[in-house]
Formats: structure tokens, sequence, C-alpha cells
């Protein structure tokens, strides 16, 4: 959920200006489902509960995000080929689609409803979906390929869910300046993406998400950094499929990959070999004004090295045991 207070209030006003058409088109595809049925339905079911289940949890509206996970998880199972809409499950469907109605219209209206109850109802009817559904239920992961959908999934996803997140984190961007919102608010879409792309099998999705989790741990005092590299990632990567691109979803960014290492810190320097050597040299040869260094001054001296080498290391790609450390003396 979204902490900072101006940036869930934005998003709670998109929430409810986009509820009202998410609702009409569950509704209009559920009550025709019986009599018209299709994987391109199933889609736009799938489609529009997870859109109303992600916005509900970023603003905090638990019971809503809840109740659209449970009716996302029952449309699931409506792709796989032994299920037949028939008048029990359509009945059923219905009375899932009502539970998660009443709340989202509470929240359009201002009015209240008693939350527990709703939970309560909701359980029972999912309950009655899971037995009516049987295996279908335990093997709900067949998603059809877009050849079966008769159209484009993943360009489908990436016009509208893919677009709606990236203009959430854009407008975070240019509306706060709470680093610590903004991290939270990357971290969680970066996870949605890390699913997404393994979903698709996006590998390169993956590794965008993948580091954008790892620069926030490794760099956390540059969440702004991260956040403007990563955007542009995404960005990129969303082009790359919308252009034709259904192998790797984008590529990951020296400048984000640059992010998820980190310089040891000095005082966990591990004195190799050839460091030792060097350091005895400082302490018993190397002379200034006649005198040896001190070790805490050699120290200082091999902290500055190694700096050095950590930054030669990252920048230009060449592992520091690839160095000869004996031309330093």
């Amino acid at each position: 959920m979204i902490t900072d207070s101006a940036i869930r209030e934005q998003g709670y006003i998109y929430f409810l200006a986009e509820a009202p058409e998410l609702l009409h088109q569950v509704e209009q595809e559920l009550f025709t489902l019986s009599t018209d049925f299709s994987n391109a339905k199933v889609h736009n079911l799938m489609r529009a509960t997870h859109t109303i289940k992600g916005g509900a949890a970023n603003v905090g509206l638990d019971v809503i995000s809840k109740l659209a996970h449970y009716l996302e998880d029952v449309v699931k199972c409506l792709y796989h080929p032994d299920v037949v809409i028939d008048a029990q499950l359509q009945t059923l469907l219905v009375e899932a689609y009502e539970c998660l109605r009443l709340p989202i219209t509470a929240e359009l209206t201002g009015t209240t409803i008693d939350e527990q109850e709703i939970l309560q109802r909701s359980a029972t009817v999912f309950a009655k979906l899971q037995e009516k559904l049987g295996d279908a239920f335990t093997d709900s992961n067949h998603i059809p390929t877009s050849a079966e959908l008769g159209f484009d999934i993943i360009q489908s996803i990436f016009e509208t869910g893919v677009q709606q997140r990236l203009e959430t984190i854009a407008t975070a961007l240019q509306s706060t300046t709470d680093a610590e919102a903004i991290a939270e608010l990357l971290r969680s879409e970066a996870e949605v993406f890390l699913g997404l792309g393994e979903s698709l099998s996006l590998p390169g999705l993956c590794n965008i998400a993948e580091a954008i989790i790892k620069a926030l741990e490794t760099h956390p005092q540059e969440v702004f950094q991260i956040a403007e590299i990563a955007l542009a990632d995404l960005q990129q990567a969303q082009s790359d499929v919308l252009a034709g691109d259904r192998t790797q979803g984008g590529t990951l960014s020296q400048a984000l990959q640059q992010l998820t290492t980190k310089i040891q810190p000095p005082n966990e320097i591990d004195l190799n070999a050839e460091i030792e050597e060097l350091y005895q040299f400082l302490t018993q040869h190397f002379q200034v004004k006649g005198q040896c260094l001190k070790p805490q001054t050699a120290r200082l001296y091999l902290q500055v090295v190694y700096y050095l080498l950590a930054w030669w290391e990252q920048e230009f790609k060449i592992p520091t045991s690839e160095l000869n450390l004996s031309l330093l003396v």
C-alpha cells in the first residue's frame, strides 16, 4: 500500500474514476458468458479484475483488493477447457461479482457497509465456486496463448496495465520528495513487473525488475536516481514489446545494473597476498622524511588504492584479480 498521503490521494481519485467502467466491463462480460462464451471475454474479465485488485491494494482498500483477487482466481479457471458455463455456475459468478460491487459502490457513493459481513458472504460464495469448478480450480494455470485467444494478449497487457503502472511511477516522481514513499512504490511495482515477466516468459523484463529491487537494497540513499533510471528502462521495455518484442521484454541498462553493486567499506578490506605485499612495502621500505609509514597510515594508503581498484572494476568491467598490483610498488 502507498503510505505517502499525496500519492495515495491521487491514486484514490484515479481508482474512483476508473472503477465504474471496470465494474461495467465485468458485469457485461459475466452476464453474457453462458450465451456467448469466448476466451476473449475471459481475458477481459481477467484484465478488469486484476486492475481493480491492483488499484485497490495501492490505496489501502484491502477488502476490495481481496475480493477482486478471489474473483480473478475464479475467472482464471474459466480458461480451462473442461469448464461449462451452466446456470448454476453463472449464478455463482454473478453472486461473486455482487460481493465485489457492493464495497466499490460504497466507496463511490461515500456510504459505509459491514465489511466483515461482505467477507463472510463472499467466503461462502467462493467456497461453492471452488467446489463447482473442481479440478479446474486446482489446475487454473492454463492461460491460453495469443493464438488461442485470437488476439495478442501481451500487446493488450502492455498497452493498458503496464501503461497505467508507468504513469503511476512518473506521477509519483513529479509530485513528492518523500524518498521512502518512492522506494515503497517502486519496490511494489518492481515485484509486479517481475511476476509479469515470469508469467509471460520475458527474461529482459525480469532482469530489470530484479535489478530495481537489488538497487533499492544496495543504495537506499539513491532512491530518486534509481527511480528515474528504472522508469526509463521500463518505458523502453514497454516500447520494445509494443514494437514486437516477444522474447526479451526489454534490456537492463548499464546505469541500473551499476546501481546493484556496492563498493566494500574500507573497514571490510580483505588483504589478499598482493595487498599484504604492498602493506609490507609501505611499512618496511617506503619512507617519508626518512621514516617508514606507521601501520595506521599504511592502511589509509591501502584504502585509497582499494577504492581506485573498485572504481576501475566497476567502470571498465576488468576484475581486479587480473591487475598486477606489484606495479604499484
